[in-house]
């Protein structure tokens, strides 16, 4: 999901935290907590810095080891030793790894319900696994938690804490619920898109005019993570264009993400682009 649910969804963790008493009674094992699980919401997204090496480059790094299941574990130590030294609280040291921990699975289990998927499974397993459920931003989920943190706030000020665990258990209960709703819709969605799209005539990988782009950059970068390939090619004036496209991101008729390979006569690439064809602002938000 995007960077700001992440990170709200850290701080309702650090509610729900409170149903331990120790958690409501300490200001510093809340404290500590609340670091833990605000860091760890968004820890495995710290992949975003392959970014600096290329857009294809990110594309094959995003969601997997940092999302892995190693890291799962890895993550968790490497904020509860600091934050437990940081705030004195090294006798509360496996509540705030298991606060920590609940961040950062929390977030590849979101992540597992959007589109792009993740490699949850590394090292056992290289396959991206997703569900296809959520998209990047939920506004249900997000004004869900957003409220619950506003009633912490206010709750918190007016009445000393109380309770504050047993409403984000509700909000969670709400949380869970509202993705079974959405994952029980996922089946009819599937169904529309086979109904919509005739994948067959344009899944031609052995054609000598695709087979010409399989070098490219991109379409290493893409094949490493797409699921379900819709390919296909047109003649232009001065050579081919050859489009790859994940069926997975189909919205309105239209396939926007994938990789436009333009070939000259000879079939020799000219150029690969990897990305959106589609603003910034527009659907789909995965």
């Amino acid at each position: 999901m995007d960077t700001g649910s992440h990170l709200l969804f850290g701080v309702t963790l650090a509610g729900l935290a409170c149903l331990e008493p120790a958690v409501a009674q300490e200001p510093a094992l809340a404290h500590a907590i609340l670091a833990g699980t605000l860091i760890g919401s968004h820890a495995p997204d710290f992949d975003t810095l392959a970014r600096l090496r290329g857009y294809a480059n990110y594309v094959r790094v995003h969601r997997g080891i940092t999302h892995s299941l190693p890291a799962l574990f890895i993550w968790p130590i490497l904020l509860s030793l600091p934050l437990a030294a940081m705030f004195g609280v090294w006798e509360h040291l496996i509540s705030l790894y298991l606060w920590t921990f609940a961040a950062v699975v929390f977030h590849v289990f979101l992540d597992l319900f959007n589109v792009y998927g993740v490699q949850c499974f590394r090292p056992f397993s290289q396959k991206w696994f997703h569900l296809d459920t959520l998209c990047l931003y939920e506004p249900f989920l997000f004004g869900l938690h957003g409220f619950g943190v506003l009633l912490w706030l206010f709750i918190w000020h007016g009445n000393g804490g109380s309770h504050i665990g047993e409403m984000f258990a509700l909000i969670y209960a709400a949380t869970f619920l509202y993705l079974a709703i959405r994952a029980s819709q996922r089946n009819r969605f599937v169904k529309l898109v086979k109904s919509e799209l005739n994948l067959a005539d344009g899944i031609c990988h052995s054609h000598p005019i695709v087979q010409a782009t399989m070098a490219t950059d991109g379409v290493r970068a893409f094949l490493h993570f797409a699921q379900r390939i819709h390919v296909c090619w047109k003649e232009k004036n001065d050579g081919y264009e050859v489009q790859w496209r994940d069926v997975r991101f189909w919205h309105k008729r239209k396939l926007p993400f994938g990789v436009n390979v333009l070939l000259d006569r000879d079939m020799n690439v000219v150029s690969d682009t990897l990305g959106w064809d589609k603003k910034a602002w527009d659907p789909p938000y995965v």
